[in-house]
């Protein structure tokens, strides 16, 4: 296997759950959260639970870092990933749409009450939650976005809400990064 299996494959399984992210997207999230000292991390699309039980083990190691996910298809989540959740303080499931008034405000919440906060819009409609949740984040808060270009790019979203952040290691992935920098 050279290096190109482990850039361009989009499907891997650390803990045995998959996770749609190649290894290059795996550790560009791991590393904007380290740098960027996030303490809170909202995953928008749990779908089976890879990236989430990542994240939930991240959150077992580092008890300043929170973890909530969110899913609407609760069929699609691998049990193992809702039985960690469920015993790992300072992991939060939610189970219902992002666009929900209940979502909304438990987002709202959650961020309010952390430290630098990240969402991922890595769910059904990115542009869509990219519109919604750059109003909500705090200043010095980050927005990222999964699957760029093909699914949220500059002709389906208006960029100039937050400020693009562009890193190096990101050029690999499928990742776009923002920040709130004012209100």
């Amino acid at each position: 296997m050279n290096k190109d299996f482990f850039t361009r494959n989009g499907k891997i399984c650390p803990f045995g759950i998959d996770i749609a992210h190649t290894w290059d997207e795996l550790g560009a999230i791991l590393a904007i959260i380290y740098y960027f000292k996030i303490e809170a991390f909202v995953e928008f699309g749990v779908h089976k639970g890879g990236l989430s039980s990542f994240l939930a083990f991240h959150t077992y190691l580092n008890e300043d870092f929170k973890y909530l996910g969110i899913e609407k298809k609760l069929e699609d989540i691998d049990p193992r990933f809702l039985k960690m959740a469920s015993f790992i303080h300072n992991v939060t499931f939610f189970h219902g749409s992002v666009f929900s008034r209940k979502c909304t405000e438990l987002i709202r919440k959650f961020i309010n009450i952390s430290g630098k906060s990240l969402i991922y819009c890595d769910n059904g409609d990115k542009p869509m939650e990219f519109l919604v949740y750059s109003d909500i984040i705090k200043v010095g808060d980050l927005l990222m976005v999964h699957d760029y270009p093909r699914e949220f790019n500059e002709d389906n979203s208006d960029f100039s809400l937050l400020d693009q952040i562009e890193l190096e290691y990101l050029s690999e992935t499928r990742i776009v990064l923002f920040e709130r920098k004012n209100d």
